[in-house]
């Protein structure tokens, strides 16, 4: 996934490297941050992989946050939240008398599951055809290579 410029405001923000701000609320009341360039498109903390999506890029100046919930691959957007309105009621310090205002409330939370299945099977399909060169192999290429070059070198003494 090749990162694009953002536009933010009508104007294109050109990202900088290590400018990106990751912030992971953990479950238990706290929070990690995590300095990552631009290039990168997915990380891990604590054995959770977060990707990087533009949607979910907040973006301060020329700086550029992405907020995660613990455990879920993809930062929190605005299209992502339900929301629902509930009237509350309170008393007011000042004339005691009790007024009732309409606040919004999340309601749930929805995650776009193909979005996390295409970005998992694409580097699944990466992990597939990568050429991994194990020890035994690495072995067996040097030696193909050296018995080359002494075949060379065999052929070389041959005519001279």
């Amino acid at each position: 996934m090749k990162k694009v410029k953002i536009k933010h405001n009508n104007e294109v923000v050109k990202p900088k490297l290590g400018n990106i701000l990751c912030i992971i609320l953990k479950e238990g009341k706290g929070a990690k941050f995590r300095w990552l360039h631009d290039n990168d498109e997915r990380f891990s903390v604590d054995g959770n992989t977060y990707f990087l999506v533009d949607d979910g890029t907040h973006i301060r100046g020329r700086l550029r946050i992405v907020v995660y919930l613990e455990g879920i691959s993809l930062p929190i957007h605005h299209g992502y939240i339900k929301k629902e309105s509930v009237k509350r009621s309170y008393t007011d310090r000042d004339t005691g008398k009790e007024k009732s205002v309409t606040i919004s409330k999340i309601k749930g939370l929805n995650f776009d599951s193909n979005v996390i299945d295409m970005l998992l099977n694409r580097n699944l399909a990466d992990e597939f055809t990568k050429n991994h060169v194990d020890l035994p192999n690495l072995i067996i290429i040097l030696l193909l290579i050296i018995g080359l070059i002494v075949g060379v070198i065999n052929i070389g003494m041959w005519f001279l």
